[in-house]
């Protein structure tokens, strides 16, 4: 009913759990491929930014301290009427919490009101 209520009023879709877990599949494997020998995940939080709270898998050297020391990822904002898309920059910390999670915090400042841009494949068309 959310997505239909959205659709009527033109907002763009509000992703599904499925589609946010190929997204972050996505990403994760984008990192990777920069990788070079064996490559194992690690979970990580962002702590801050327009992604705070989100929990995923994220790649790492098998033989190496950690996931990947830095992290992109797409956000959106408004800038007055126009909305604009960039990125964020993330950069994780020395060692993991407690939990086993390494957290990633913003490495500068996003633009205001940025919000996550979590891109979803339009399955009418046939986008992948």
């Amino acid at each position: 009913m959310t997505a239909v209520l959205r659709q009527v009023l033109g907002y763009s879709p509000t992703p599904t759990a499925m589609e946010v877990a190929a997204w972050a599949l996505a990403l994760k494997q984008a990192a990777a491929q920069s990788l070079e020998g064996p490559v194992r995940e690690f979970p990580i939080c962002f702590a801050d930014g327009p992604y705070r709270g989100l929990v995923i898998p994220y790649p790492g050297h098998s033989t190496g301290r950690g996931p990947v020391m830095s992290c992109l990822v797409p956000v959106k904002w408004y800038d007055g009427p126009v909305l604009r898309h960039g990125e964020a920059w993330y950069t994780r910390a020395d060692d993991a919490g407690a939990d086993g999670v390494w957290p990633y915090r913003l490495a500068e400042k996003a633009p205001g009101g940025a919000v996550p841009h979590i891109t979803v494949p339009d399955t009418k068309r046939g986008d992948r």
